[in-house]
């Protein structure tokens, strides 16, 4: 925090580091709509953002969230052991999703559905 003192200080702009700062959170910033996510395999709760997917290479599953309506739906694709990019859409908060493969059965619950 002193070294951030001393160089605000002998700075010509000290504003410019507040703009860097603002400008890299927004350009790091998650999409805000994320759903939360059981699988009941070891009851693992798991948070997915918009665009992004959960790998767990231990069950071979893939589960990723393509995207999240108005209306609190999520959209998503699943891939668990030999039954691949298998999509499931619209599925809102309690929906239960089960999964059999050669790898077993998984089933996945849609706790919280976030758009914003």
């Amino acid at each position: 925090m002193k070294d951030f003192e001393d160089w605000n200080s002998k700075s010509e702009n000290p504003t410019l580091f507040y703009k860097s700062q603002y400008e890299k959170t927004i350009l790091t910033r998650s999409d805000s709509a994320k759903t939360n996510i059981s699988v009941n395999s070891n009851l693992e709760n798991i948070l997915i953002n918009k665009s992004e997917s959960y790998i767990n290479k231990d069950l071979d599953l893939i589960i990723a969230l393509k995207d999240v309506s108005v209306n609190y739906g999520c959209f998503l694709n699943i891939s668990f052991g030999n039954s691949l990019n298998v999509n499931f859409d619209n599925k809102n908060v309690g929906e239960t999703i089960v999964l059999k493969s050669d790898k077993g059965k998984i089933k996945v619950t849609i706790n919280k559905v976030n758009y914003v």
